[in-house]
Order: structure tokens, then C-alpha cells, then sequence
């Protein structure tokens, strides 16, 4: 028992001693137990430099928080404008092979010269019109895409612009927090405590919302839609048209 309680003694002294002679280890204690609690205007006004304190290591972690979503924002939207600019190139040349098959089969279906002649592939006509279905939808499906690439970018550089404002504004209240404990270093007080309070915590909530939401990215669903109007379910005759 009495060693039991020597070891007790000797684990409280150690972390009495660095609480008190370690800056960053007094930090996070005080942060763990006062982030646990509510920082009322009273409990301000009799420790302002825990609040301070408190709200200084807030900032430090939403920081780390939005930065990281700051990466991951920027990632997604390099990738978005990569997939986009391939689609762009290839799309052209889908609707040129398109038109190439379309000729053919007029070509074949006016002189009754079956099969058709492909660059020299012979394709019979029922070939040739899955071919003509098949390029056409993937043509539609590359004008969808281009549609669905250029608003997924605006909304994540929206985005991006968003974590932006809020680090800038973080950092800025960060400086004048800094300031303030210097002050209340100096003097045990500081004025002004119900506007600084009431604007910490509003730029919490903003950072806490814009940290904590959704990564939003493409889905195949975004890309290739499933609401009847892929391009197999066209007339065939529509296709040869020309028809949208």
C-alpha cells in the first residue's frame, strides 16, 4: 500500500512539475479540461488568460483543420479540370467518328451495298447501326460531362474561396487574441472582453462549419445519368437526322 502510494505521490509531483515549468504541457492540460467546459462571461473575467489560452489552441486545431481540407479541396479540383480537358479533346473526335459511320451507312443503305465498307472492315447493317448507337451515346454522354465538369469546378473553387476567407480570418483574429493575452499578461485584465468574445465565437461557429462538411466529389451517377435519356434509348432515325 505504502508503495502504491509513493508511486501516486511521485506521478503527481512529476505532473505538477511539468505543469508548471512546461509551457506547451500546461497548454494542452488546460485546453483538454476547458474545452470540456463553458466559457461564460464570468468564468472569462476570472480567468482571461485561460480563455485566451483556451481559444488560442481552438484556432491551432481548426487551423490544422482546414488546411487539411484546404489540400483536399485543391486535389479534387486539379483532378476535375484534368478529366474535363481530356473529355474536351476527345469529344470531337467521337462526333467526327460518329458522322464517318452515319456517312456510311447512307452511303451502303442508298446504293444497297451491303456489308459497308469501314476502311476496309465489311460491317453488316444491323453492325453498323450498334455502332452509330453506341457513338452517339457516347457523344451525349461527353456533352453531359462537359455540363456536369463545369459546375462541379465552380462549386469546389467556391469552396476552396471559402476555406480561403475563413484561414485569412482566423489568422487575423489569431494576432489580435495574441495581442490580447500579452495584455493580459501585463495587467491580469483586458477590456473589451463582451466584443472580443462574441467575434471569437462567431468565427468559431464559421470555422467549425466550414471544417466539418462534406467532401463533395463526382459520382458516376453525377457523370453518367440515369434518367432515361441515354443516347440507346433514341430513335435510331433521330440519330441519322442529325436530331438532338
Amino acid at each position: 500500500m505504502k508503495t502504491i502510494l509513493g508511486i501516486l505521490t511521485l506521478a503527481a509531483v512529476v505532473f505538477a512539475g511539468a505543469y508548471f515549468v512546461s509551457d506547451p504541457f500546461r497548454t494542452k492540460v488546460n485546453s483538454f479540461f476547458e474545452s470540456a467546459t463553458t466559457w461564460t462571461d464570468t468564468n472569462i473575467a476570472k480567468d482571461p488568460e485561460g480563455y485566451l489560452r483556451w481559444t488560442l489552441a481552438e484556432f491551432d486545431r481548426m487551423e490544422d483543420e482546414l488546411r487539411g481540407r484546404q489540400v483536399n479541396l485543391r486535389t479534387q479540383l486539379n483532378s476535375l479540370e484534368r478529366r474535363r480537358e481530356v473529355d474536351a479533346r476527345q469529344a470531337p473526335l467521337v462526333e467526327e467518328k460518329l458522322e464517318e459511320l452515319k456517312e456510311a451507312y447512307r452511303l451502303a443503305n442508298d446504293t444497297g451495298q451491303w456489308p459497308a465498307d469501314l476502311g476496309g472492315l465489311r460491317v453488316n447493317e444491323d453492325e453498323l447501326r450498334q455502332l452509330i448507337l453506341e457513338a452517339d451515346e457516347r457523344r451525349a454522354r461527353y456533352s453531359e460531362n462537359a455540363r456536369v465538369y463545369d459546375v462541379a469546378v465552380t462549386r469546389t473553387q467556391n469552396d476552396l474561396t471559402r476555406v480561403d476567407s475563413v484561414l485569412r480570418d482566423l489568422r487575423e483574429r489569431r494576432s489580435e487574441v495574441d495581442r490580447q493575452l500579452q495584455q493580459v499578461r501585463l495587467h491580469s485584465t483586458f477590456d473589451g472582453i463582451d466584443s472580443l468574445n462574441d467575434r471569437i465565437n462567431a468565427l468559431l461557429d464559421t470555422t467549425r462549419a466550414v471544417s466539418s462538411e462534406t467532401e463533395r466529389t463526382l459520382s458516376l451517377d453525377d457523370l453518367f445519368h440515369a434518367d432515361g435519356q441515354a443516347a440507346e434509348a433514341r430513335r435510331f432515325d433521330d440519330i441519322m437526322r442529325g436530331d438532338p
